[in-house]
């Protein structure tokens, strides 16, 4: 997985003595007073483009970030030669989100150093946080071309070979870069991928700790260790290196220090959504605890579930869209030392709208009706993209009665009609009702089976009380468990995983066989 802010280097190109002694106040930690003799020199030179650029990094570490771009673009004004301004820009791009911005700007620091491994590294970064994953490979190999040593990016290779199944290459790299530096706390926990994608969860989890030993505040070790341990059973540990998920706004939220008392009567708490729709309603199952304990919960979901959320019944009235949250949802299960699995949340689908879905499916052919998902989640390294083959998924749905509803969001052009060829039936596009979670609700209570990937429609049938078959992707998330054809999280549902070799087979050929009793 990608770690860290992308690289950005600071120019100690000394214009003067006070230049000087900003890089030495930078050094230490006190960026104001690095700012303040950065723009001290830029005022005796104005033409040095060493001296705006070190300034832009001062103004960046004391979080002024439009002041930063600004000076980053002077400098790279400047000197049509100097690269790092542009580095710096596309960083600062990169950490707004705006990646084909970031994208643009690392490829002119290229265009004016072709050689320079940092900028192909920030670069690869970029692309593969767009999916753009062969492109991301490619670039991976050039910032190593430049720099054989180069850790950051013989790691992030060896990640992403790791999730597309190029496992050997993966720890050949991984080798490279521990004969470097043992004990780098980045390699291990490359390692602990690896071991991961292989299905070798004792080992991957040894490899995990050791990175967490090496670097105690190392955040992304500290998730995937969490994830480890959640989907083998160890919930209060798992939770407790939960806290560190990248999905958490950590400018608005604290990461916690402690759990929250046994005793909150008196105490009023404002709960927020936090990650996806799928996880919110996940993590909802964790609120009666917190009024159990006698808290007395406000709840701020996201508005596209606000109206299933005001029918939840121990939400009743005290739902508020304006109410500004003081912890996030997913916090929960850590913040109330969880142990156990609470049941899903109970959701109650508007009853006009179930009529108006039952008419919809009349229309559209014979029950029974299978709802079919075969793709969720972004692609991309360490997200949680979910998909198999619906060619495949057609294969192993064929010769069964009723009509096939496809639930895909989004689906592609041509893939409802190659599912359908391989189905050997028509599949009825339900597509455009993923636009309405209401409608969505109603739609998945009245199906007589679910068949898919993980997915917010999955929660939306949890929430009532039917059940579904998965199809779990390998690794699986930890809701599903390391093992087994079934989850504490999702007692009704059926659980058909792929294997270690990404082989969907088995799991296929055990879907057809249940589905046809």
């Amino acid at each position: 997985m990608p770690f860290g802010a992308p690289e950005a280097r600071m120019t100690a190109r000394p214009v003067a003595d006070v230049s000087n002694a900003g890089i030495a106040a930078f050094r230490e930690g006190h960026y104001a007073a690095a700012a303040g003799y950065f723009r001290t020199a830029t005022e005796m030179n104005p033409t040095d483009a060493a001296a705006f650029n070190n300034l832009g990094q001062a103004l960046r570490a004391a979080e002024e970030i439009g002041s930063a771009a600004e000076a980053f673009k002077h400098a790279a004004g400047l000197d049509p030669a100097f690269p790092d301004p542009l580095v710096n820009l596309g960083a600062l791009a990169a950490a707004a989100g705006n990646l084909d911005a970031a994208v643009d700007c690392y490829r002119q620091a290229i265009a004016r150093r072709a050689d320079y491994p940092e900028a192909h590294f920030n670069l690869a970064v970029a692309l593969e946080a767009l999916g753009e994953r062969d492109a991301a490979e490619d670039t991976y190999r050039t910032a190593l071309r430049y720099r054989s040593g180069y850790i950051r990016a013989l790691v992030n290779l060896a990640a992403l070979l790791a999730e597309e199944g190029h496992l050997t290459e993966a720890a050949d790299l991984l080798d490279r870069s521990q004969a470097i530096d043992p004990q780098n706390p980045y390699v291990l926990n490359g390692w602990g991928n690896v071991l991961r994608a292989q299905g070798r969860l004792p080992e991957a989890e040894v490899a995990y700790r050791a990175a967490v030993g090496a670097a105690p505040d190392f955040g992304e070790g500290r998730w995937n260790l969490s994830l480890i341990q959640l989907a083998r059973g160890n919930f209060k540990r798992g939770w407790a290196n939960y806290r560190f998920r990248p999905s958490a706004d950590r400018h608005r939220f604290a990461i916690p220090a402690a759990p929250l008392a046994n005793d909150l009567s008196g105490r009023r708490i404002i709960v927020g959504g936090e990650q996806g729709l799928g996880d919110e309603l996940f993590f909802l199952r964790f609120v009666p605890e917190l009024q159990a304990r006698g808290a007395e919960v406000v709840y701020r979901p996201d508005p596209k579930i606000a109206s299933i959320c005001s029918r939840i019944d121990f939400l009743d009235g005290r739902i508020d869209g304006a109410a500004v949250p003081e912890i996030p949802v997913a916090e929960l299960p850590y913040l109330l030392e969880m142990t156990s699995c609470p049941p899903s949340v109970r959701l109650a689908p508007d009853p006009g709208r179930v009529d108006k879905m039952r008419a919809k499916l009349a229309a559209a052919g014979p029950g029974p009706y299978l709802g079919i998902t075969y793709r969720a989640g972004l692609a991309g390294t360490g997200t949680l993209f979910k998909h198999l083959p619906p060619e495949a998924l057609g294969d192993a749905l064929h010769g069964r009665a009723g009509t096939f509803v496809s639930l895909q969001r989004m689906p592609a052009p041509g893939e409802t009609e190659r599912l359908a060829a391989h189905a050997g039936k028509p599949v009825a596009d339900f597509s455009a009702v993923n636009d309405d979670l209401e409608d969505m609700l109603a739609l998945v209570s009245v199906l007589d089976e679910v068949v898919g990937v993980s997915n917010t429609n999955m929660h939306l049938r949890a929430g009532i009380g039917r059940p579904a078959r998965v199809l779990v992707t390998h690794p699986a998330e930890y809701r599903w468990m390391a093992e087994g054809d079934g989850s504490p999280w999702f007692p009704e549902f059926s659980l058909y995983r792929q294997s270690g070799t990404g082989n969907w087979q088995d799991a296929l050929t055990n879907l057809k066989s249940d589905l046809s009793k």
